[in-house]
């Protein structure tokens, strides 16, 4: 059962334009039912109408599906193409031409999507559960963006309405330090919203949904500075226990875990020291390594991966060497996570990955509008285009380097960005209007969708080169997915339209046009 969230904590009621653009549905799809925003429109989802997306179906060899949304109004607006073996260029000067070549092959990916933090649950569960349902196959199933991996707070994150482990002082029946942890339990955040929600997303994935952990906080009497200098050893291997705990606790509940970080940015969070990248390392070598292969989460059941930081202060290159120099620890470690908000980060990444190829990248955190030190009642943004435009840069920039796939922070937030335990809030691609039982869906959301539904699971990414390109605002690449059907997204920021001739030589040739500000998925088979 979905629980709902109390209202007491909601003040006030999102004041918003209700100007309302025309909807109709298109063979069988529902179409966006609009309403202007701050310059483009937000999707309306309530009890008797919400937005959907048509499934990818297979077409004949030389068709092109190809899905649109831009700043005018297009929400995944289909067009189709029709490859010709004939020369097919647009004639203007200015066409800009893209070749595929799959005999260049790149990454392999290994998702995009967000976390179940205790905020966004709690305000998916404030809504009816039909619309539960609903908007979490607007994330995860085949008539939605298709989602296909999540992040998962091991017990409280900053977006939590309070702070909290799973072996609390304050836990019944426990008096003093549980370093056996006979005391750990899930709480009701665990139990009756982030699983039940995860069970339901895995339900609707039809590509699979890599899950992966982080923690943010640990119990404070195993944090004690005066015992971790003087027993170290003791309450990191406590610390390593536990995390076996959680993911043996979650496995009861039907929920398994491809991946696992050891600290949600340690410059920021840590309580354990791993800011020190020394102690991460040996907190790998010495304890959590032997712990999950004891337990039976050995490399090939779970992925652990290094970092999970966006602080300038902690470089990733350094931080990363740490480890991965040291053959003792680098045996445990998969790959490296790390947050957008880290400057400089695709040349951290090409570095990482010139050093230590055998790791996967992932981009584990991102999100926009991040504000403090303000009204905590401060609206969260609708039909902002900046945030959609933001973010296909965003997308496209990491993809286009040696990342493996992209998270955003929280699936969906209220309209001021709540609950967060700090009042630091932030925005997020859907919103839940929690009063009036309906949540609205942002441009971004969209604009990642664009990537999500098409950047399949195990797709590589292939070259996509350009013969010109028309300034800053014009992004573009290309994936083989695991079918060997190819995939391509193909983006225009700018304020006039780019004419485009896209070729492949094992089809031909199509043309096609990018409106100004728009974004455009193509995808064809073999």
């Amino acid at each position: 059962m979905i629980k709902t969230l109390s209202e007491s904590s909601i003040r006030g009621v999102y004041k918003t334009n209700m100007v309302h653009f025309s909807t109709v549905a298109i063979e069988g799809r529902n179409q966006c039912v609009g309403r202007a925003g701050k310059n483009t429109q937000y999707c309306v989802c309530n009890s008797t109408n919400c937005d959907d997306l048509a499934p990818l179906t297979k077409q004949p060899v030389g068709a092109v599906l190809s899905y649109q949304t831009s700043q005018s109004g297009d929400r995944f607006k289909e067009i189709k193409h029709q490859f010709t073996k004939t020369e097919n260029s647009n004639d203007q000067a200015d066409t800009v031409v893209l070749t595929v070549d799959r005999t260049k092959r790149h990454q392999k990916i290994n998702g995009i999507g967000a976390a179940f933090t205790d905020a966004a649950t709690i305000n998916i569960g404030s809504l009816p559960e039909p619309m539960t349902k609903r908007l979490i196959n607007d994330y995860f199933g085949p008539t939605g963006i298709e989602f296909s991996v999540a992040r998962i707070p091991i017990a409280s994150s900053d977006f939590s309405t309070h702070t909290y482990t799973y072996d609390d002082l304050q836990s019944p029946g426990m008096t003093e330090d549980d370093y056996e942890l006979k005391h750990f339990a899930l709480v009701q955040e665990d139990l009756d919203y982030k699983i039940p929600q995860i069970k339901l997303a895995k339900s609707v994935a039809q590509n699979g949904l890599k899950l992966f952990a982080s923690p943010w906080v640990t119990p404070s009497w195993l944090n004690d500075k005066e015992f971790l200098q003087k027993n170290p050893d003791k309450h990191y291997h406590t610390w390593a226990n536990y995390f076996v705990k959680f993911l043996d606790a979650y496995k009861q509940h039907g929920v398994e875990m491809w991946g696992l970080t050891m600290q949600n940015e340690p410059k920021s969070f840590s309580s354990m020291n791993f800011v020190d990248p020394k102690v991460e390392r040996d907190f790998v070598k010495k304890h959590l390594g032997p712990a999950l292969a004891k337990a039976g989460y050995g490399k090939d059941k779970l992925n652990l991966m290094l970092y999970d930081e966006g602080h300038e202060l902690n470089p990733m290159v350094p931080y990363v060497d740490t480890s991965l120099d040291d053959p003792e620890t680098a045996k445990y470690i998969s790959g490296v996570a790390y947050h957008c908000y880290l400057p400089k980060n695709t040349d951290a990444v090409d570095q990482v990955h010139a050093k230590h190829p055998d790791q996967f990248m992932l981009l584990s955190e991102c999100c926009q509008n991040f504000r403090k030190n303000t009204d905590p009642y401060t609206p969260a943004s609708l039909g902002d285009w900046n945030q959609a435009k933001d973010y296909a840069h965003n997308v496209m920039n990491t993809l286009s380097h040696w990342v493996s796939g992209w998270v955003e922070w929280n699936l969906a937030l209220d309209l001021y960005g709540h609950p967060n335990r700090d009042w630091k809030m932030a925005d997020a691609p859907l919103l839940v209007d929690v009063p009036n039982k309906q949540y609205f869906k942002n441009p971004n959301f969209y604009v990642l969708g664009h990537f999500s539904k098409f950047i399949t699971p195990d797709s590589v990414r292939v070259d996509l080169t350009a013969s010109k390109i028309p300034g800053g605002e014009f992004g573009h690449i290309a994936f083989e997915r695991p079918d060997k059907s190819v995939a391509i997204v193909v983006f225009n920021m700018a304020n006039n339209p780019v004419d485009i001739t896209v070729k492949d030589p094992q089809h031909g040739s199509f043309n096609a046009q990018l409106p100004a500000n728009s974004i455009q998925s193509y995808v064809y088979w073999n």
